[in-house]
């Protein structure tokens, strides 16, 4: 069907040669229509429409002739989908697009065409019910259909003007264009000359068309068009920043009909077979892998469906059947499928499966994961390179870059940290050298700062180690902070000078605080565009900041007598905003780094000033936001330092000013009824964000259930709001567990206004109309009671 709308150029270029068509009732013509459009410059970007096509003559009066018009068998190929729709098939093994459906629909059912005694269209008859029977049947099967694009598409090809088409390409004689040509398109003229077969650009107002040059081969008979072939060749069309090099090859075959057969011999179909290649197409590992890829489709169309598990593992079962032998291919595209479903069988298959079969990038880091720890170190190198040839895309970063970053960050950084011997710290340097030596700058980039860690653990204590210190790498996936201030733990154990020490850390603290600049101010969103910033770049600020009180803390043990660099070191402590962005990642750092609250070793502290102490109610309130706990202590340092005042005011005040604000929203439950958090600015509202897909969420979620039936206070509402979810699926998971709590249906957009980016996560508004992020917990009761006691 795509392909009818060029074809709709050539006939425009074709001049009408009228004739009077000699039929009789009964009769029927079959034809054969195949159009094969093709870039010269790319072979395997070819796109194949073939239609069979059987007239029979139902009525002839003087002026009209009445024909029954059916499409016995329609093929047709979408390139980028490489799925080739064939309506020889039932419904059921379509594809799952409505393109197939219609044109399986258009092979089922006929229409009529009246066109006059010279082949001339006049109008067409059953139109109405074939759109119907598509849109039916694409119900029937439960095709998505997004604002009804379905009856949009529908409607707009299949119009009066479409089935006219049929009619002239089998009774319109057409043409050879020759010299100059001219297209009008919604009131802009374009033309193009023609030089040689190639068409040059003239003058360009309008983006929207195409020039071709058409050179035909005719062989018409006295009464019905017969066999012919058109070749239509755009060589050299410029439209602004493209170059098209396109050829488009239309046959039309004539069928001689011999009583009830018709011949095929020379059938334009054996045509189609080759160019489509349809023997191995339609082979059984062919088959099987197109039905891979609509299974892990329809797991994800249907995540969160009650059951859904156990009938994917009957259709991935009743796929394996199909094969006498899995080769590594079917099951390197079966791993996209067990991922999602048990991630033992998963890492048991990439096992199985040699790293070049893998088609996936993060599969053949989950491959070389294997390999290191089997101790296959050859075998992990290959994979490493592999995946960077392999996968390379346009950015600088190849897709999952920052998975083999961590794996090389946790694994082998711990063999390197944990290290006592100088022989499993030469393997590791050996590993890295060998990494380097690929040449691969973004390898070379991640590997830097840990390389020099390395290096420093081998460098004997009477070594200068100014060298190693002069490297400032500071790439997006190394995490340099780590090992720069691993690098300062070592000189101090190998008792290198104070003075060694303290330049290093200075400029450790330098460039820790420029990224840090560079993520506030989006610098970094600029050099490396909008989507590498959002998934990899905006989460580092919780790293950064981490680093840097790690640093200052590194800085006071230099200088204790100066409680300034102390103060720092609980400045840049986690707060709320570190705790919305956190999805548990920072605590892989705590291995190397471990956590040290310096609000608590800043509070303790002597207060000298008012302005100190000021700093130590400000850190207390954060212990108190993180730690509800130890609210007592800061009520107590409130009264100690401002007796007499009102610490209830200075207490909500403070919390205002820290806090997010509390974003507005209307959702409704799973029964329609609205909840508006503004209609309830006076209460406290716990609101957990879950989905009946999230496992993470099943398995705690007993705890907000506990929460919901345990509320007797009329100051809190207890709420959870389900995201990227269906209310079949939600209502069909609460009544299997008989869970009673309020559920919201998300409007894909509370959770952004909350920062939710991992779940579940949950969050409390405040009456002063914030809220604050509720850490993990095995009894939210006890938190949320104690934010209840404050009298908020």
């Amino acid at each position: 069907m795509r392909n009818i709308f060029l074809f709709i150029i050539l006939l425009q270029s074709f001049f009408v040669n009228g004739q009077h068509l000699d039929l009789t009732v009964g009769q029927k013509i079959n034809y054969e229509y195949l159009s094969i459009q093709r870039s010269l410059d790319f072979n395997d970007q070819s796109m194949v429409n073939y239609s069979d096509i059987i007239f029979e003559v139902l009525k002839i009066s003087d002026t009209t002739v009445i024909l029954k018009v059916n499409h016995p068998r329609l093929i047709n190929n979408v390139s980028l989908k490489k799925r080739i729709f064939d309506s020889k098939f039932s419904y059921e093994k379509q594809e799952r697009d409505i393109e197939a459906i219609a044109n399986k629909v258009l092979s089922e059912m006929s229409f009529k065409l009246i066109i006059d005694r010279d082949g001339n269209f006049i109008k067409v008859e059953g139109v109405d019910a074939i759109r119907n029977r598509i849109l039916e049947v694409a119900k029937s099967l439960d095709l998505s259909d997004i604002n009804q694009q379905h009856t949009l598409l529908i409607n707009s090809i299949f119009t009066a003007q479409y089935f006219k088409r049929t009619a002239e390409v089998l009774f319109k004689k057409p043409s050879v264009l020759k010299g100059e040509k001219k297209y009008t398109k919604t009131g802009m003229q374009v033309s193009y000359a023609n030089e040689n077969g190639t068409w040059k650009k003239v003058g360009l107002e309008s983006l929207d068309t195409i020039s071709v040059f058409v050179r035909g081969n005719i062989n018409s008979g006295n009464k019905l068009l017969e066999s012919y072939t058109l070749d239509s060749t755009c060589r050299g069309v410029v439209i602004p920043d493209k170059k098209f090099n396109n050829q488009t090859v239309l046959k039309i075959l004539l069928k001689i009909n011999k009583g009830d057969k018709f011949n095929i011999g020379s059938s334009l179909f054996s045509t189609v077979n080759t160019c489509l290649d349809l023997e191995n197409y339609y082979s059984s590992v062919n088959t099987a892998m197109r039905g891979l890829e609509d299974l892990k489709a329809f797991h994800y169309s249907k995540r969160g469906m009650p059951g859904i598990d156990k009938i994917i593992y009957t259709k991935l079962d009743s796929l394996d059947n199909t094969l006498r032998r899995q080769t590594f291919k079917y099951k390197a595209l079966k791993l996209g499928i067990l991922q999602f479903l048990d991630y033992k069988a998963y890492l048991d298959l990439i096992a199985e499966i040699p790293v070049d079969s893998l088609i996936e990038g993060y599969q053949v880091i989950e491959k070389s994961k294997c390999e290191y720890h089997l101790g296959n170190r050859e075998k992990f190198l290959k994979s490493v390179k592999l995946f960077f040839n392999k996968f390379r895309g346009n950015g600088y970063y190849i897709d999952n870059t920052h998975l083999l970053a961590e794996f090389i960050h946790s694994e082998i950084a711990k063999s390197v940290f944990n290290s006592k011997d100088t022989d499993t710290l030469r393997a590791a340097h050996l590993l890295l050298e060998k990494m380097e030596a690929f040449k691969i700058p973004q390898l070379t980039e991640i590997l830097g700062s840990l390389r020099s860690y390395v290096v420093l653990k081998l460098t004997p204590v009477d070594s200068d180690p100014e060298a190693i210190l002069e490297k400032k790498d500071n790439g997006v996936f190394s995490h340099y902070g780590r090992y720069r201030l691993l690098i300062f733990d070592e000189l101090t154990l190998q008792n290198r000078p104070d003075s060694v020490k303290n330049i290093y850390i200075d400029y450790t603290i330098e460039m820790l605080k420029s990224s840090l600049s560079d993520l506030a101010t989006e610098k970094a969103k600029a050099i490396y565009g909008d989507f590498f910033f959002n998934n990899h770049l905006r989460d580092q600020r919780i790293y950064l900041r981490k680093y840097l009180s790690d640093a200052y803390f590194r800085k006071n043990s230099l200088f204790p007598a100066n409680p300034g660099f102390l103060q720092l070191a609980s400045e840049y402590m986690q707060d709320q905003q570190d705790l919305l962005a956190d999805n548990g990642s920072i605590e892989n750092e705590y291995y190397f780094l471990p956590y040290i609250d310096y609000n608590k070793l800043f509070v303790e502290n002597d207060v000298a000033d008012k302005n100190t102490a000021d700093k130590v109610l400000d850190k207390l309130l954060d212990m108190v936001i993180l730690e509800p706990e130890r609210y007592v202590d800061l009520q107590n340092k409130y009264n100690q330092i401002y007796p007499g005042e009102d610490f209830k005011m200075y207490f909500r005040k403070s919390l205002k000013e820290k806090l997010p604000k509390a974003s507005d929203f209307v959702l409704y439950d799973r029964y329609g009824k609205e909840f508006s958090n503004t209609k309830y600015a006076n209460k406290h509202i716990f609101i957990d964000f879950w989905g009946t897909w999230c496992k993470a969420c099943i398995n705690e979620i007993q705890y907000i259930e506990n929460l919901h039936n345990q509320n007797k206070s009329s100051e809190l509402l207890v709420k959870t709001i389900a995201c990227f979810d269906k209310k079949e699926y939600v209502s069909k998971f609460m009544l299997n567990n008989k869970y009673s709590f309020d559920v919201l249906m998300s409007d894909e957009r509370v959770q952004k206004k909350y920062h939710v980016s991992s779940y579940p996560k949950k969050v409390l508004i405040l009456p002063i109309g914030v809220f604050v992020v509720i850490p993990y917990s095995q009894d939210y009761r006890a938190i949320v009671e104690k934010y209840l006691a404050w009298g908020i």
